[in-house]
């Protein structure tokens, strides 16, 4: 319409179970950032600095049509909104349940849900897990390089993990969720790359971008309090983590796993990083995991510990 202007939503993949419908998301007074497979240093040099100064729309209304039913919220005061909806979406004919979601005035955009329709629940680390990152790099530079000066479509995907978490889908129906302590500014970034290399569907886990994000303690609380909340969520389900050994993904899993016992099937450890950590796993944290940990180095050595652990 003249005269309106035009805001980006993003709806970030929520998720359904039996009681539940859950969507997120954030409204930003910029144009989406668009990437090609092609595109130079220069390109994504520019587009990472558009995701990190976008500007946010604060105490904005929206509108989520779930059935025939209207549900309406307000951005918060860093944009960010959320719908926490007492109906299921289990019983929709669809494999992947597309809501409605605008701000009035302006056109609808689809909103995902997964379906937790699953014995299992699959957590997944994202950097150097499912992607290469370097996050033990020296002053994390190969980090920040892969980050700045290349795109989702020109990432390198750790070889045959999509491949592993497709059979945990087709076999076992697991359902997905991938955490990170990347901010929310690179979600469309991780959801492109989870995409292009055939990963499962799965909500996405990531923070908000501040001054706390140099708060090593503060990163380690965040990540340990989304994974206890899913933990709460979903008394019932069997969990299946999976992380590497650059930073303290292991301590995390074997943590939450004492804390909630009985909910975790294995915790999967990819072989990656500094040796010093590693050794501290194996030396410290495997002997007093009460969870089975596993460490592997190839994507065929998870799977072999996975199809291990699901046996029993």
């Amino acid at each position: 319409m003249s005269g309106v202007k035009d805001y980006t939503i993003q709806a970030y993949i929520g998720y359904t179970d039996d009681h539940i419908t859950v969507v997120k998301g954030r409204v930003l007074d910029d144009p989406a950032v668009v990437a090609t497979q092609t595109d130079s240093w220069w390109t994504n040099l520019k587009n990472s600095f558009r995701r990190f100064i976008s500007n946010k729309v604060t105490y904005q209304e929206l509108i989520l049509t779930v059935a025939d039913a209207k549900y309406t919220t307000k951005t918060d005061g860093e944009g960010y909104f959320a719908f926490e909806i007492k109906y299921s979406l289990l019983q929709s004919e669809e494999l992947v349940p597309e809501l409605k979601l605008n701000i009035p005035c302006q056109p609808v955009v689809p909103a995902k849900v997964i379906k937790i329709d699953s014995d299992y629940i699959v957590v997944s680390d994202i950097d150097d897990t499912i992607i290469e990152t370097h996050v033990s790099s020296v002053l994390k530079l190969k980090l920040l390089f892969n980050t700045i000066f290349r795109n989702q479509y020109q990432r390198t995907s750790i070889e045959g993990m999509a491949q592993v978490y497709q059979h945990l889908k087709k076999k076992y129906l697991a359902n997905f969720f991938y955490i990170s302590k990347s901010p929310f500014n690179l979600y469309t970034y991780i959801v492109d790359f989870l995409e292009y290399n055939k990963y499962p569907l799965g909500s996405i886990i990531l923070r908000d971008f501040g001054w706390h994000l140099l708060s090593k303690k503060k990163s380690f609380g965040e990540k340990y309090e989304a994974l206890d909340q899913l933990y709460q969520h979903f008394p019932s389900k069997k969990f299946i983590l999976v992380g590497d050994a650059a930073e303290k993904d292991a301590d995390i899993y074997a943590d939450l796993a004492k804390k909630h016992p009985g909910q975790t099937i294995g915790i999967f450890i990819r072989k990656v990083g500094k040796a010093g950590n590693l050794i501290r796993i194996q030396d410290k944290v495997m002997q007093t995991s009460e969870t089975p940990l596993y460490i592997f180095d190839t994507s065929e050595s998870l799977k072999a510990s996975l199809e291990e652990v699901m046996k029993l």
